[in-house]
C-alpha cells in the first residue's frame, strides 16, 4: 500500500498555519475512510479532519504543535510503511491544501496550549466525558479532571466555564505577594488581537442617531403571528442595514493601496454568544433576503454555532458587521471596525423616550467608519437610510430589487472585487 501524506489544509481565507488540538486516533490505529482523526485549530474555528484514505496512522505533528498550511502532519500507510517515506522515496514538501486527504468539520473556537506547555495526557476514550474542545484544553491547562466536572451546557455538555469553576474551587485564596497568573492567548484571541491592532491604525470616525422602533417591534409582533421563524430585532436591523448598503456601496468596501475595493455581495457578520465564547457567523447576501428568510438563516447559523458544528464558511466573507448589545441594556456604544471592512454598526437597547409625541420606543445606532473609504456626509446619509428603514420597515417585506449586476448601466451597479475606484472618487 502506498503511503498517503496528511497535510495541514487551508481551512479559512486568512489561515497560514494550524495547530493540532487533539488527535482522535493514536499512532498505529487502523484508519478507514470517513474516520475523524484530529481536531485542528485555525484562526477562526476548531475543525475536525476526516480521513479520505485508509491505512495505519503515523502521527508526525504532536498535539499542541503548529504547522504551516501544506506541511505534513501525519501519514497513512500499511503496518510496514507507516514510518517510511511516501512511495518513491522522495522527501516531503509542502503542497497546496487541496492535496490533503481530509475534509473539515468545524467546532467553535478553542484555546490552544503552546508546544512548550505541559505534555498532554493520553486522550481519554471518546464520548467518556461530553466536553467542548475549549473545555478539554482548559482542563489540561488547569489540571482539572473532567470526570469531576458537572456540565451545564446543552445536554449536560461540559463547557469552559464549568472547567474554570472547578479549577477555582480547588485553589486556595490569594496570598499576599503571590505572582500574577499569566494566561496565554489562544490562537483565536491572537488573531483577534492582531485584527484589533490593525484597527488601531484605521482613521475612524463615528456618527450616532436615534431611530423610533415602534414600527419595527410592531412588524416583529405581526410576523410572530404567522407561520415560520420570528425575526429578532437584530435580524430586522441587519435587513435594514443590508438594504441601505445597496445604495451606498462605499460602506460595503475595503481600503486598498491607492483605491477602494467595492465588494459585489453584501455579507453581514453578526456576533453570537455561545457557551464557548463569541463567534461571528456571516449572513450572506443579506440584502436579498426577506425578514423570515433572514431569521431562518440566522437561526441555522446560531444553532450550528451552539452545537459546535459551525463551518469555516459560516465565519468567512463578511463585508460589514452589526453588533447588538441591547440585550444587556447597553444604550449606545462604539464598536471597533473589523479589518478589512470599512464600517460597523453598533445597536443599543430599545428604551422608552418621552417627548411631544408621548412615550416612544427608541433605539440608538452608532456607525463607525474608515475615513480612508468614506467621508462624513456619505456616512450620515447611509445612517439616515438605516434609520428610515427601521422607522418604516415595510420595505423589508418587499421583494429585493433586481441584482444591479444584471445591468451594468444601473447606477447602483456593484463592481466585482477586482474593481477598484480611485482613492477619493465617489462610485
Amino acid at each position: 500500500m502506498a503511503v498517503t501524506e496528511v497535510r495541514m489544509p487551508r481551512l479559512s481565507e486568512s489561515m497560514t498555519e494550524g495547530t493540532v488540538v487533539r488527535w482522535l486516533c493514536a499512532s498505529g490505529t487502523d484508519v478507514v475512510v470517513g474516520d475523524e482523526i484530529a481536531e485542528i485549530d485555525t484562526d477562526k474555528a476548531v475543525v475536525g479532519l476526516t480521513a479520505h484514505a485508509a491505512g495505519v496512522l503515523e502521527i508526525v505533528l504532536p498535539e499542541g504543535g503548529s504547522a504551516a498550511v501544506g506541511e505534513v502532519i501525519a501519514r497513512l500507510g500499511n503496518g510496514g510503511q507507516g514510518a517510511g517515506a511516501p512511495e518513491g522515496g522522495e522527501p516531503s514538501a509542502p503542497v497546496p491544501a487541496a492535496a490533503s486527504p481530509v475534509a473539515p468539520r468545524s467546532e467553535p473556537p478553542a484555546p490552544l496550549s503552546t508546544a512548550s506547555a505541559l505534555a498532554p495526557a493520553p486522550p481519554p476514550p471518546r464520548h467518556r466525558h461530553v466536553a467542548s474542545p475549549l473545555a478539554r484544553k482548559r482542563a489540561r491547562e488547569l489540571g482539572v479532571d473532567l470526570a469531576t466536572v458537572s456540565g451545564t451546557g446543552p445536554g449536560g455538555r461540559i463547557v469552559r466555564t464549568d472547567v474554570e469553576a472547578a479549577g477555582a474551587a480547588r485553589q486556595e485564596g490569594p496570598h499576599v505577594g503571590s505572582p500574577r497568573q499569566v494566561v496565554p492567548l489562544t490562537r483565536i484571541q491572537q488573531a483577534t488581537a492582531r485584527r484589533l491592532a490593525d484597527a488601531a491604525s484605521i482613521p475612524t470616525f463615528s456618527l450616532t442617531a436615534d431611530a423610533q422602533a415602534a414600527a419595527l417591534t410592531g412588524l416583529r409582533s405581526t410576523l410572530g403571528e404567522l407561520a415560520g421563524p420570528v425575526p429578532t430585532v437584530t435580524d430586522l436591523v441587519v435587513g435594514a442595514a443590508a438594504r441601505a448598503l445597496r445604495d451606498f456601496p462605499r460602506l460595503n468596501a475595503s481600503a486598498a493601496d491607492g483605491g477602494v475595493v467595492l465588494h459585489p455581495r453584501i455579507n453581514i457578520g453578526v456576533a453570537v454568544e455561545t457557551t464557548d465564547g463569541l463567534i461571528v457567523p456571516v449572513v450572506s447576501d443579506a440584502d436579498l433576503r426577506a425578514p423570515t428568510a433572514l431569521a431562518s438563516l440566522s437561526r441555522e447559523l446560531v444553532d450550528r454555532a451552539r452545537r459546535g458544528t459551525a463551518t469555516p464558511e459560516d465565519l468567512a466573507g463578511a463585508t460589514f458587521t452589526v453588533s447588538n448589545l441591547g440585550m444587556f441594556g447597553v444604550r449606545e456604544f462604539q464598536a471597533v471596525i473589523v479589518p478589512p471592512q470599512a464600517a460597523i454598526l453598533a445597536v443599543g437597547a430599545i428604551r422608552t423616550v418621552s417627548g411631544a409625541e408621548g412615550a416612544v420606543p427608541t433605539m440608538t445606532l452608532t456607525l463607525s467608519c474608515d475615513h480612508r473609504v468614506v467621508d462624513g456626509a456619505e456616512a450620515a446619509r447611509f445612517l439616515a437610510g438605516i434609520v428610515a428603514r427601521i422607522e418604516r420597515p415595510i420595505e423589508l417585506l418587499l421583494p429585493a430589487p433586481p441584482d444591479p449586476q444584471e445591468d451594468s448601466h444601473d447606477p447602483r451597479h456593484r463592481p466585482s472585487d477586482h474593481d477598484v475606484s480611485p482613492d477619493g472618487a465617489n462610485p
